[in-house]
Order: structure tokens, then C-alpha cells, then sequence
């Protein structure tokens, strides 16, 4: 069989894909074959609109936004154009095609199935967007003019969906049920009249010129060839029984998310795909490969509210970089220099503030430097901090496969003199006590006040003057036992070198992470469409008419706490009207016999377009 070529000649792939044994010509059982719907409901196959406006790509967040305002957008320009006998009668304005048999998939799961629908609200967009390792520049504009979290918020709100935010700035549905946002997505798309199907897997997107007024020209543009002309875009889809089907539309949008098979389809439209690598991953200590475990071994489930962690090499070791944490290394400055990370001499190093409050709020101090809560597991290092260092350093740690050395600052809210001094005083107050049974620093509050409470857990204190103290080898004058544990030395029998050695190892120890583990509530790359081929005035494509993109499938991603879903209602958002207002000055100008100008820049200003 002769493969009907892609645009710019990528060969298809869907006449090959083999049927089931036995199974009977698919377009000869095309009337009996049905897909399931999401809510139970069966779609006879002919029903599948074969003119459809607006195809949405993609089953996701950023689909089921795209869909609900295009049709929205759509149903109220209908409704105010002047009805006359030569008005077509209406047909499928958007149709949401789900390669997979279940919708929003990982909106239901998020959050531990309570979704994290964004951040907090109330904060600055230009604080907000800091949380994008990519993207952040690009995101800027639309979260801050068009829809950001205050119209996010709204928009749920003004749909029976209230939101409530926790004290760490994640915003949760009231009911605590991913459900909640499920149902509104799925009634937005319902009363918008969308039409949705599942199942069905977009193998293959041409874009097909209407009077020769179009022409494909090489891979990296589409030229007009005359004033008004335009182009239709056509669709195969396969479905999961067999049957494929051929659709028209005006305009496309790809909300894949993070799929390879969405990205395959990007490329083959002649866009650059930035390769994806994983983020948000937790760190692991153990070496799975020689069975040595953590060096944080026995410490596990211990929680902390605020750290400071800092990746600063590659791991120490044959064929490996040491540590280079000033940038000086050749290697280092390459690796940076290929994950994109700049101006990394002063950053990798930086200093922890030294101020004394403590704060649980994940804060960027450079991509390599990033401070939050911090909890050790049975392998290795999770919680925000680490998840953040995953995301902002994520091209870079897989450079290093992964294998990186890294430094964590136990208290960054102290200054290192501060917790030297801190130290020589609790050796004069306290001679007699035993160094690993007494911290002498103190919880802080926001306020300053100090808590009588120990900073630092008293089984990590306790391992921690171990590391730096080599307790039993320094032991000797003063050291104890007690039930047959070493008690180490009394602060009393410390030597000036030694109070300065368990400073260090506060301020900085230094670990290796030998391999990665996947955060089971965040899961999300970094990668997908180059941005500088992407509008994001409208996200539309720069390269393909009538081709747009939202949400994880481009190369914009966020850390954890709301904002990768913030990425995908606000692009969602923004390409739905931007498709919506496509079709409308198409329309406009078919109605008027081609006219130009100010009364389709009229119609859809009225529109909020």
C-alpha cells in the first residue's frame, strides 16, 4: 500500500498499524461500530462530524479549557450575528479528540487525588512566574493582561467550584475531590456543545490549501501567496478498534501534554522539539548498582522545615568532575552552558541569608540553589526543596546521569557566624552536657522570637555531630555510655577546630545523589515545542496557520504547587479564544463577500477577543 505523505513529507505511519485477526474490513462495519463515551454514553460512528470548525488534540487540562471557550466564544458570536435564509445551518463547532478511553486523567489524580488546582491567588504574577524553569519570560504577559490565577479563580468560582488555599499557597477544591474539577470541565464542555470522543488517535495532520491561495513551502515556514487566503488542515484519526476517518477543520489545537506521539506530530508540522528530559524527581543516595545505602540510613521520615540545597558538581569519582563549585572547572562551564544555565559563578556559591527567620516557603535563590521543607526517605531525599532542584536543574542532572554532588545547608536562616557563635557559647553555658544529646540552636518564629525547641531533629542532630566530630575517635577525654550507646564528647572537651568542623557540617554537608526516583504526585518533563516558535499572544504556531499549542506539550513546565495546572488553564484560555476568533473572521468575511478590516476587528473586540 502507498503511504499518503505527511506535510513536508514525513511519511504516515497509520496505513501499517496492523487490525485484529479475523477482524472484518473496518469501513464495512463502520455504521455498528460505537465508542464509549467518558460518562457511559455510546457515539454511533457516522455521528463523528466530518466538517468540524475546531479540532482539539488531547483530553487534558489544557484541551478541555481550549474546547469549553472556543465553543463558548463561538455560541455567543452566533447568537448575535443577524440571521438571514443564506446562514448555514449550524454544524460541530468543536470536536476534542482523546487518543486514550479516559478524559482528564491527570487532573483526577493530582495531588493525591485532591488536585491542585494553582497557587495562590492573591500573589504577584512577576512572584509567580519564577516558579517556571521554562517558560517563565514567555508567561509573563499572558498570566499577567489575559488570564491569570485571580481570573483562574474566578472562572472556576463562577461555575460552582470554590477553592480554598492551604498555608503553603497551594489552592485545593473545598470538597478536597479531583472530581469537582473533573465535573466542571466536563459540564463547561457539554453546555458549550463540544463534541467529545475518546479513543480516537490523531495519526497524521496535512495542511491542505483552499483556491491555491496557500502553498507549503520548506519545513520552517507557510507562505501566503495572496491577500485573504487561508488554509484547512486535515485530520486521520484511528480509532482503538480499527476504524480511521478523515476530518477537515479551519483550525487545530495540540493540548498532547507531554507525549511523545504529540510531539511527533509538532515535528512532523515542521516545529523543533526541544528533547524532553524528566523533572520533579526526588534524589536518591543509596547506589542501587553496589548495594550501598544512604548515608542518611536510619533517619528516615524525619521532616524539616527549611533547608537550603545546592547542587555543585558531578559526582567525585573515576571519569567524574569533583566538586567546582565557582564555576572554574572547563567541564562545569560546559555542562551548565548546555543545560542553559547562565551566570552560575556567583549563584552556585551563594551565601544563606542571615537573616534569622525562618520561613517554609520554597524560595529560588539561583537554578542551582534552591531553599524549602526537606524529607529524608528510606534511599534517599524528597519534599519541596528537592523538587524544585529537580525542576530548575533538570537538563543538567541529566547530564550528569544523574550522578551530582550537592551541598545542604541545615540552617539557612542563621549566618555562619551566627551558629559558630551559637556553639562557642552553649561549650561555656553548657561544659558538662554531651554535644549529641544537646542542640544548643534554637526554632525561631517569623516574628524573631525564639522557641524553646530544638531547630534540628534530635536523631539528625545526633547524626550530624557523628559526621563532623568522628565521635569515638574524639570521644576519649569526656566520652560516656549510656544503655551502650556512645554519648560522644561533652561541649566542654571540644576544641576551637572541632566547634568550627561541626559548624561546616551544619552550614554544608556535602552528599552524592546516585540515581533518581519519581515523585508519585508530580510527574511532568521538560521539553516539548521550541517557545520561539510559538505566539504567545495567542499560541498560535509561528510556522503552521491555523496550528495552536497549550499546556505541557510545549517546553514550558513549573515546580510543584499549582503550576503546571496554571499553565494549562491560562494557555488553554488564551488558545480557545484565539481559535474561536479564527473561525469567527472567516466567517465574517465569507458573510460580507471578503470584506476587510474594521468591522471583523469590530465584531470580535465585542467578544472580548
Amino acid at each position: 500500500m502507498t503511504q499518503r505523505p505527511l506535510a513536508f513529507g514525513v511519511p504516515s505511519r497509520h496505513p501499517s498499524l496492523p487490525f485484529p485477526s479475523g477482524s472484518v474490513n473496518p469501513q464495512r462495519r463502520l455504521l455498528r461500530f460505537a465508542t464509549k463515551l467518558e460518562d457511559g454514553s455510546k457515539e454511533k460512528i457516522d455521528t463523528l462530524p466530518h466538517r468540524p470548525r475546531i479540532i482539539v488534540v488531547g483530553g487534558g487540562p489544557a484541551g478541555f479549557m481550549a474546547a469549553i471557550e472556543a465553543g463558548e466564544c463561538l455560541m455567543r458570536h452566533q447568537h448575535q450575528r443577524p440571521q438571514t435564509p443564506q446562514t448555514p445551518s449550524p454544524t460541530c463547532q468543536v470536536l476534542l479528540l482523546e487518543g486514550s478511553h479516559q478524559l482528564l486523567h491527570k487532573v483526577r489524580i493530582s495531588g493525591g487525588g485532591r488536585c491542585n488546582v494553582m497557587h495562590d491567588a492573591s500573589k504577584a504574577v512577576v512572584e509567580l512566574v519564577a516558579a517556571y524553569p521554562r517558560g517563565e519570560r514567555e508567561l509573563l504577559g499572558p498570566l499577567t493582561s489575559v488570564f491569570g490565577p485571580a481570573q483562574a479563580l474566578t472562572w472556576f468560582e463562577s461555575r460552582g467550584v470554590r477553592l480554598k488555599t492551604e498555608a503553603d499557597g497551594r489552592m485545593f477544591p473545598t470538597t478536597d475531590s479531583s472530581e469537582a474539577i473533573v465535573a466542571c470541565l466536563r459540564d463547561g464542555a457539554r453546555a458549550a456543545r463540544v463534541e467529545v470522543r475518546v479513543d480516537w488517535k490523531v495519526v497524521d495532520i496535512q495542511v491542505q490549501p483552499v483556491e491555491g491561495t496557500w502553498a507549503v513551502g520548506d519545513r520552517d515556514e507557510i507562505q501566503s501567496n495572496g491577500k485573504g487566503g487561508r488554509s484547512v488542515l486535515v485530520v486521520t484519526a484511528v480509532g482503538t478498534r480499527g476504524p480511521t476517518r478523515t476530518l477537515t477543520c479551519d483550525a487545530l489545537l495540540l493540548a498532547t501534554g507531554s507525549s511523545r506521539h504529540g510531539h511527533a506530530l509538532a515535528r512532523s508540522m515542521g516545529h523543533s522539539i526541544v528533547e524532553p528530559v524528566p523533572s520533579l524527581f526526588t534524589l536518591e543516595l543509596a547506589d542501587r548498582r553496589t548495594r550501598t545505602p544512604s548515608p542518611l540510613q536510619g533517619l528516615e521520615g524525619i521532616s524539616l522545615p527549611c533547608v537550603e540545597v545546592t547542587l555543585t558538581g558531578g559526582a567525585p569519582g573515576p571519569g567524574a568532575r569533583n566538586e567546582d563549585p565557582k564555576g572554574k572547572d572547563r567541564q562545569w562551564k560546559a555542562w551548565l552552558k548546555q543545560a542553559g544555565i547562565r551566570g552560575m559563578g556567583k549563584g552556585a556559591v551563594m551565601e544563606s541569608s542571615s537573616s534569622n527567620v525562618l520561613s517554609s516557603t520554597p524560595t529560588t535563590l539561583s537554578p542551582l540553589a534552591q531553599r524549602g521543607p526537606l524529607v529524608i526517605t528510606h534511599t534517599g531525599l524528597s519534599g519541596p526543596a528537592i523538587l524544585r532542584l529537580s525542576a530548575f536543574a533538570a537538563r543538567l542532572l541529566a547530564l550528569l546521569d544523574y550522578q551530582a554532588s550537592f551541598r545542604i545547608d541545615w540552617l539557612p536562616e542563621f549566618a555562619y557566624p551566627d551558629v559558630l557563635q551559637r556553639l562557642q557559647r552553649a561549650q561555656t553555658a553548657n561544659a558538662r552536657k554531651h554535644v549529641g544529646t544537646y542542640c544548643p540552636l534554637l526554632t525561631t518564629t517569623a516574628a524573631g522570637e525564639t522557641i524553646g525547641e530544638p531547630r534540628l531533629p534530635r536523631r539528625l542532630w545526633a547524626r550530624l555531630v557523628g559526621d563532623a566530630l568522628e565521635v569515638g575517635k574524639e570521644g576519649g577525654r569526656e566520652g560516656g555510655k549510656e544503655g551502650g550507646k556512645e554519648r560522644g564528647p561533652t561541649w566542654g572537651s571540644l576544641s576551637p577546630k572541632s566547634l568550627a568542623a561541626l559548624a561546616d557540617t551544619l552550614k554544608g554537608s556535602v552528599y552524592v545523589s546516585r540515581g533518581k526516583s519519581i515523585n508519585k504526585e508530580e510527574f511532568t518533563t521538560a521539553g516539548g515545542v521550541a517557545l520561539k516558535e510559538v505566539d504567545f499572544k495567542t499560541f498560535g504556531s509561528k510556522r503552521v496557520e491555523g496550528l495552536y499549542f497549550a499546556g505541557e506539550i510545549l517546553d514550558v513546565d513549573g515546580v510543584t504547587g499549582g503550576f503546571n495546572f496554571m499553565n494549562c488553564w491560562s494557555g488553554g484560555y488564551i488558545a480557545g479564544r484565539s481559535l474561536a476568533q479564527r473561525i469567527i473572521a472567516s466567517d465574517e468575511d465569507g458573510y460580507e463577500g471578503g470584506r476587510e478590516g474594521q468591522e471583523g476587528d469590530r465584531d470580535t473586540r465585542g467578544l472580548g477577543l
